[in-house]
Formats: structure tokens, sequence, C-alpha cells
């Protein structure tokens, strides 16, 4: 078949470079147009904060705000709009449900075949969804019910780690066949010619060991138990530094708990980067703090510059991207006393650090994007096939 008359359409909540999901969206959709020839129609809840360069984008709400019913009706025209074959790919799950919706209320012979793809561990993200607002609780359950219904409705549901996929099976009770796991890509060749492979066996400074994270600040992100640890390891390395790379609405509580723990000056918080590999990669060691994930992009930028990690197994992703520990150490989540001694013994083992550096350069390679296009191309394909 060929690709490059069918038309992609894209449903995400903004196209802005916000975090991971919005990282992964832009790298899939821009690999899928540049290998495949893939038309893409890209339709964002937000308008951009800048303009986009990569996408021609069509905002489905005002600038004051628009209703739900109104990005309904506005989303289901633009999917009437569309000519010639097309596939609806629609991007996190307030997008799903809104997607599917859409298209379920055209007439039979107007739907296209449904990608939905799921970004996070769908069970924490609707806790956390339920719990941020009064609001979140009061339509907790009707967004639920709302995914329940989207999901089993789609044609396929991809998700980005192994475990996100049986999360969402145990959610929606989908046999096997209409949800797959197809990982984030990483520009991983970009990256290492950008850093060449340096030697992790000994400390920048080892009067100043470096350790580094970048994350959006929020409560899922666990920040709060990395400041802790990072106290701790203060005891033995005293000279020791934490970068923190992100923003969010947890950065005033997070450099007032680093003030309260007496770090704060051994603290960097440069804020959001666009570009933070550079920023990270000058680290002795990365630390993921998270809570919970779908397959967390910080994780494979940093593995793909060759750092030694520690990294909290939480659902979902990271025992996944570090082999069960083989490319990194997994800790529990919140566990702030093994947190500090795993950062504390790849700080002190030069050969263990100098090892893990190098096998997690070697594992990056597993999410490059023509992999991820191979991927998503076998599956267009086969759905536009079967709705013909």
């Amino acid at each position: 078949m060929d690709l490059s008359q069918v038309t992609l359409i894209c449903v995400i909540g903004t196209t802005d470079r916000l975090g991971g999901a919005e990282k992964a969206f832009r790298a899939i959709a821009k690999g899928l147009r540049s290998e495949l020839g893939l038309k893409l129609k890209v339709l964002s809840h937000l308008q951009p904060h800048e303009a986009d360069s990569d996408f021609d984008v069509t905002v489905l709400r005002d600038p004051e705000g628009a209703s739900l019913a109104r990005m309904f009706y506005r989303l289901r025209s633009e999917l009437l709009k569309v000519e010639g074959p097309a596939v609806l790919f629609p991007f996190q799950i307030n997008s799903n449900i809104l997607a599917v919706g859409a298209n379920q209320s055209l007439p039979k012979g107007k739907r296209v075949p449904t990608i939905l793809n799921d970004r996070a561990c769908i069970d924490e993200l609707l806790a956390a969804m339920a719990e941020s607002s009064l609001w979140g609780r009061i339509l907790g359950p009707v967004r639920r019910q709302l995914a329940l219904r989207a999901y089993r409705q789609a044609d396929h549901v991809v998700c980005n780690a192994q475990g996100n996929e049986r999360a969402v099976i145990r959610f929606t009770g989908l046999g096997p066949a209409r949800v797959s796991t197809i990982y984030n890509p990483l520009a991983v060749s970009e990256i290492q010619e950008r850093f060449p492979a340096r030697d992790r066996s000994s400390l920048r400074d080892p009067q100043a060991p470096l350790l580094a994270t970048h994350a959006r600040m929020s409560e899922q992100k666990g920040l709060d138990t990395l400041l802790r640890a990072f106290s701790r390891v203060k005891e033995t390395h005293s000279g020791a530094r934490l970068r923190i790379v992100g923003d969010g609405p947890e950065r005033a509580s997070l450099e007032d708990l680093a003030n309260e723990l007496g770090i704060l000056e051994s603290c960097e918080f440069p804020g959001f980067l666009s570009d933070p590999l550079a920023a990270i990669e000058e680290a002795d060691l990365y630390v993921l703090s998270s809570r919970w994930e779908g397959l967390p992009n910080s994780l494979l930028e940093a593995i793909g510059v060759g750092l030694p990690v520690v990294s909290t197994q939480c659902p979902t992703g990271p025992d996944e991207i570090l082999l069960d520990g083989e490319v990194g150490r997994l800790i529990a989540v919140d566990d702030v006393d093994a947190m500090t001694g795993r950062i504390i013994e790849l700080l002190a083992e030069h050969t263990l650090r100098e090892d893990f550096g190098k096998k997690a350069r070697e594992r990056a390679k597993d999410f490059s994007l023509n992999k991820n296009v191979m991927a998503y191309e076998g599956l267009i394909t086969r759905l536009l096939e079967e709705a013909n």
C-alpha cells in the first residue's frame, strides 16, 4: 500500500515541547511523515505558545476557552473534510476520548480506522486526574467510563511500554490482538554523535560529584524523594551537587524543601530547557525518581548520552528500559534509603559506573526511530487493508 496517499489525523492537547509525551508525539509524527510519506493533519486542543515550524496546526479551542461540546463538533467537522484514505491518530487519554467520540458520531461510511496512543500507566493516570481538583474528583468516574468506552471502540491501542500494555488490557478487557507496544523513538544516532562516549569511571570533580535529572516538576516525578536522598548523600559527599532541569507546579515547594533540608546552595534549578541534553550529560550519574510513568523519555535521553542511572522501578517503563537492572540500578518508589545507598554506591564504584555507562549507550540503540516507524507502518497498513 502506498502510504503517501494516506492522511494521518493527529489529535493532541498541545504541540508545545512541554514534556515527554509531546516530545514523543513530535518525533513519531515527523518520522512517519519523512520516512513513509504520510500526510499530516494536526489538530491541537490548545494554541501553541510559539509558531510551530514543523506542523500546520488546527486549534480546536478558542483563545477564550471552549466547551467540550464545541471542541467535539469542531473536530467532527475537520474529520469530514478529509478526503482519501486516512487514519485517526490521537495522543494521550483526553484526546483519545475526544477523537473516538467524534469519529463514532460520523456516518459509518465516513469513519476512519483509529489508533489510540496511550502514553502513561492508565490506572495511575486516571487516579491522579481524579485527585487533581474538586472537579477532577467529581468527573473522575465519568472520565473513567468515557475512557473505557473509547478504548473499546478504537481499532487499536498502542502503548509505549509492555507494562502499560498489560495495564490497558486489564482496564479494557481487550484481547492482545488489539493492544500492542511500540516504544518511544530516540534520535540515538544524532545524540551519540553529538555526545561521544566518555570515560565514566572517573568523576569530573571527585570533590564535587554532580547528579542530574530532568522532569516536569509535579507530584508524579517524586522529586521530593530525590531531594531527601540527596541531603543524605551530602553527609558522605559534602561537595556533591544536584541539577534538576525543568519547571512545573511543584517548583516553589521543591525549592522550599531544599532550603529546609539545608541543601539549597548545592542544588541547581535552571528551569525548562528545550534542549536539556548538555545539562544532564555533564553529570556523573542520573537519577529518575518518578512515582509512575509510561515510558520515560527522560530516562531514554539519559541512557542515550551514556549516563549511569539510578531509577525507581515505577509503573511503567524503567524496568524495561534498564532490562530489569542490567543497565542501571532499580529501586522501589519513594524509598529514600535505597536511593541514597545506590547513589553512594555508584559514586564510589568507578568500574560499575563505566560498565553501566557503556551498557546504557548500547541499550539506547534499541529505541531508534527506524524501529518505531517500521512498527507503525505495519500497523497502519494492516488497519487500512482491513477497513477495505
